[in-house]
């Protein structure tokens, strides 16, 4: 259970957010049993008798049984909760800003109040070594938030992930299908984020899936390199027939430190207008002891030409190369097993009006702090996580709503 609590320039929301986890890996199972000693070992000065020939038969069975054993170690499944109370001192029904993707999308307004089902979710995987498939499935509000794009129409809105692996040798992976995106600090799944609620640079400024292939490649242990050829962001269908491309240089010496630089470019620019043309992305980690301090920085231009319009929907001006950028410094420190805290700010420039596109507006600066408190009340197990989030807001614009609603 997660409490969370949101401040805006102009007003509060508050919440409380309940995480289950549950998971189920055959060869854990297996492990343990293979670990227990026999009962009748013989001693060291002790030679043991002469097996006895195994008939053919039951060194089939035997053999199909272990054969069928090694088959089900490879395949894990998993299954999560994830559930919240949310309140706000505005009062008001009134549309908030783009970026507060933990509200609930209910139509033309984002729900502030009440309970909330943002997640159900099944992962399952498959992997012997040579192939493998990765499935991920998702249920509930967060569904149309995270996950949107053009998957509506194909029936398949409430997949995450739905992809084929094939290792043709061990220090290097293709993946062929949808797959979750590289670049950013933050995932989907808040548990495994230091903070509840997603962070405005998570879902304004980075994209959340892709579809396409992906080479990694492991030259040494330190260093993994990570190639994309896809549709660009959030799109299973892409109406241009250039894809994008993608690569990522993944460093970690150790494993208190790890450096994360990737790029994301467009061959051509999207008819579509997606905001990923070019896609600078930076992540540094830092574990000491019990501290984490994670540094998230990105930086986007559009290879389109855009207008600006006024008040009144007329346009105003033409910008040649649309460009937004943000940071993101985030500090989590575990008291205990059972008790942590985390600490984010942020700051984002959308330059030129893109993302939020207000008119008569020349520039959005968005700025955010997240307090949140962690509690795993079952010992060593992390499969129950209470939090409780608290959150600021405030921007150079009236971009959120106020107690009387304006």
């Amino acid at each position: 259970m997660t409490l969370l609590r949101n401040h805006s320039a102009h007003g509060f929301i508050t919440g409380a957010a309940l995480v289950l986890l549950a998971s189920l890996a055959h060869a854990q199972g297996m492990t343990e049993s293979a670990a227990q000693p026999p009962a009748d070992q013989p001693s060291a000065d002790q030679s043991p008798a002469p097996a006895a020939p195994t008939p053919p038969d039951q060194a089939e069975a035997a053999a199909a049984e272990k054969q069928e054993s090694a088959s089900e170690s490879n395949l894990h499944l998993s299954a999560f909760v994830d559930a919240n109370y949310a309140y706000t001192t505005a009062h008001s029904n009134t549309p908030v800003a783009a970026h507060r993707a933990f509200e609930a999308n209910t139509g033309d307004a984002l729900t502030h109040n009440g309970f909330n089902l943002s997640w159900f979710g099944v992962d399952a995987n498959y992997d012997d070594g040579k192939i493998g498939a990765t499935g991920s499935l998702r249920f509930g509000t967060a569904v149309p938030v995270y996950l949107g794009g053009n998957k509506t129409d194909l029936g398949i809105e409430n997949l995450t992930q739905a992809f084929a692996t094939w290792h043709p040798y061990d220090k290097l992976q293709l993946d062929f299908g949808q797959f979750s995106t590289i670049y950013g600090a933050e995932v989907a799944e808040s548990w495994k984020n230091l903070n509840y609620t997603r962070g405005a640079l998570y879902f304004l400024m980075q994209p959340a899936w892709h579809t396409g292939m992906r080479v990694i490649y492991t030259p040494i242990s330190a260093l993994t390199v990570t190639g994309l050829v896809v549709n660009g962001a959030n799109t299973v269908v892409d109406d241009d027939s250039a894809p994008s491309l993608g690569l990522q240089l993944a460093y970690a010496p150790t494993q208190r430190f790890s450096l994360n630089a990737g790029y994301l470019g467009a061959v051509q620019p999207k008819s579509s207008g997606d905001n990923f043309d070019n896609l600078f992305d930076l992540v540094s980690t830092v574990h000491a002891g019990d501290f984490t301090l994670i540094l998230n920085g990105d930086l986007a231009f559009s290879q389109r030409t855009a207008q600006d319009f006024n008040a009144a929907g007329a346009p105003i001006r033409t910008i040649s190369t649309p460009t937004y950028f943000g940071g993101s410094l985030a500090l989590g420190y575990q008291f205990s097993h059972l008790f942590g805290a985390a600490l984010r700010g942020e700051f984002l420039q959308d330059h030129h009006n893109r993302l939020y596109r207000y008119n008569n507006v020349k520039r959005v600066n968005t700025g955010t702090v997240t307090a949140t408190l962690d509690l795993k009340p079952i010992e060593k197990s992390d499969n129950l996580v209470i939090r409780w989030d608290n959150r600021i807001e405030a921007s150079n614009h009236d971009i959120f709503a106020n107690k009387s609603g304006t």
